[in-house]
């Protein structure tokens, strides 16, 4: 049996304490707010309000307009800026877009039920929007990398080893403190090229932040399946290498979630830069982008056809191999699903156990006997029940298999992974049973 596909939650984000004021009035000046300095004052208001994990308060900010206001304002902004070009040089339309965006990152943090209701009302409106805004801000964060030869100082690194971040939507979004579009000469900072790409940046993480969020709603994977141009999009900006961190895990992200719909399931592979995409983030020096990419291919194996295609993909059984000595548990439970998957069709039985000169058994026996964590273990048993057949019996010689999975049997914690290591003890002793009294049949003597 495959494992099911994942759904990437909306994130986790840095405690705060709960505040009782009523958020009504910060989104009303919104509303009313006309001139530049108002605007820029009460979306930044807003952002410092919504950036918090009260799931409740996000549901309350929603359903008192947040969202609907938010989706005004950027819409309002983003027609002032009529090309790419002019994008490249309205830096306080841009900063502008930034905060609105990260404000969309935040309020959707909401509840699924209120997400899906507040995406009904303004999805058709917001997703042309925030795709818009994704592809503008590409297009100038590009153009500042290669047109400046400054050292950039200012943007996050790719890999900070200083800290460690969750496997959702982490909250690297900045706070008043660290917002590098909160201070009174913004304009003024993000003038030269290096300073526009900056900015961008900080645009490109909010949109893509918010629809990362938006992406688990039902009815915004079917929108965004359906939105001309929007996985092209997405994969251009994961093919970029200067993109921050932030900004490539979100987008991935929002691919996994579409892959999560058994209908875009074929058509993705079919699109075979999305496979080769997550194969070769799977050996990403990030743990946030390796995880995103184990957690898509998952998604992606999820699919009776999917399977029979993607096992013999140059590269997807050497990156799963390998993210299963992944430090990050999750991304081993990933890889963990994606070799189940694959191995729910009996016609990769053999491919699988051969390949790499058994590599795969021999590293799924490694977790079984030796991953701390119980799901990676559990799916590990399971793949091997899956390809266990009389083509591939080859494996019981395989050193210390038989112990493994007696041990498993009678220590693992899951009560589910003893089940299934004794059942595979029992079938390897049927299949040797049967395959000797075949072996006698053929060398009785003939009667006459």
């Amino acid at each position: 049996m495959g494992m099911q596909p994942y759904v990437r939650p909306p994130g986790r984000w840095a405690k705060r304490p709960k505040q009782d004021e009523n958020i009504k009035p910060i989104i009303e000046a919104l509303s009313l707010a006309v001139n530049s300095k108002d605007r820029l004052d009460s979306i930044s208001n807003i952002v410092r309000e919504f950036d918090h994990e009260d799931q409740v308060r996000h549901d309350c900010e929603i359903q008192q307009g947040a969202a609907n206001a938010l989706c005004q304002k950027l819409m309002i902004a983003s027609s002032r800026i009529s090309s790419i070009e002019s994008y490249r040089n309205c830096e306080e339309d841009m900063v502008e877009i930034g905060k609105i965006c990260q404000a969309l990152r935040f309020v959707y943090r909401c509840s699924s039920v209120v997400k899906e209701e507040s995406f009904r009302q303004i999805g058709r409106d917001l997703l042309p929007l925030l795709s818009s805004v994704v592809k503008k801000a590409l297009s100038t964060v590009i153009s500042g990398h290669t047109s400046s030869t400054v050292k950039d100082t200012t943007r996050r690194k790719r890999d900070d080893a200083s800290r460690k971040y969750t496997n959702e939507d982490r909250s690297e979004s900045p706070s008043e403190s660290s917002d590098p579009l909160s201070t009174s000469d913004t304009v003024e900072k993000f003038a030269s090229n290096r300073g526009r790409a900056d900015a961008a940046t900080y645009v490109l993480e909010g949109a893509l932040g918010a629809l990362r969020n938006l992406s688990s709603a039902p009815s915004a994977e079917d929108l965004m399946s359906k939105h001309a141009g929007f996985l092209d999009l997405l994969l251009k900006v994961v093919r970029y290498d200067m993109i921050s961190t932030d900004a490539k895990a979100n987008t991935l992200n929002v691919i996994v979630n579409l892959a999560h719909c058994y209908e875009n399931k074929k058509v993705m592979i079919e699109h075979s830069d999305v496979l080769d995409m997550f194969v070769a983030c799977a050996f990403d020096s990030d743990d946030l982008i390796r995880n995103a990419a184990a957690c898509g291919l998952q998604n992606l194996t999820a699919h009776d056809k999917n399977i029979l295609t993607m096992v013999k993909h140059v590269g997807l059984l050497q990156a799963s191999v390998n993210l299963l000595h992944d430090s990050n548990n999750e991304t081993r439970e990933f890889a963990a699903g994606t070799l189940q998957n694959l191995s729910v069709a009996k016609k990769n039985a053999k491919y699988l156990a051969c390949f790499n000169n058994g590599a795969i058994v021999k590293e799924v026996l490694n977790v079984i006997a030796k991953d701390g964590y119980p799901i990676p273990r559990n799916r590990s048993i399971w793949m091997l029940g899956n390809i266990l057949c009389a083509e591939t019996l080859f494996i019981i010689n395989l050193d210390g298999i038989l112990d493994v999975l007696a041990i498993a049997a009678a220590k693992d914690s899951l009560e589910d992974t003893r089940v299934q290591a004794a059942l595979i003890f029992k079938s390897f002793i049927m299949l040797l049973i049967d395959k000797g009294v075949k072996k006698r049949g053929a060398h009785a003597p003939s009667q006459s």
